[in-house]
């Protein structure tokens, strides 16, 4: 029998597959008469698919983790700006100049130290 007689090809398959029960693919379990490609291209394609699942998860864990350090950084960062800012003031305060003296003297202070703990306040 052919492929083209469907009648006799399913009776045959059907013959077939209770006499000897149906063949699977060992890699995917697809039955072999309905199988495409070749049994080792699907254990090959289930590997690469095994493979490309954990490079997504871990390519997932590392977004994360670069979300969270590039968080930490910009916290760290506004900290150590807060931090300059207060020396530069604490340095102008010593010379018991005036409000906006003092402000201007930690402004100087901090560009003359190349921070840029003022930016926000750009005069």
């Amino acid at each position: 029998m052919t492929r083209d007689d469907d009648d006799g090809w399913d009776h045959d398959r059907q013959s077939l597959i209770e006499v000897i029960g149906e063949p699977k693919c060992k890699s995917c379990g697809v039955p072999l008469v309905d199988h495409i490609g070749i049994q080792g291209t699907c254990a090959e394609n289930s590997q690469l698919r095994k493979e490309r699942d954990e490079l997504v998860e871990l390519n997932t864990a590392l977004l994360h983790t670069i979300n969270r350090v590039d968080a930490e950084g910009k916290a760290a960062k506004v900290e150590r700006d807060e931090a300059r800012r207060m020396w530069c003031e604490v340095e102008a305060v010593g010379n018991r100049l005036s409000v906006d003296d003092m402000y201007r003297r930690a402004r100087t202070e901090a560009k003359r130290r190349e921070w840029d703990c003022y930016k926000e306040e750009k005069p």
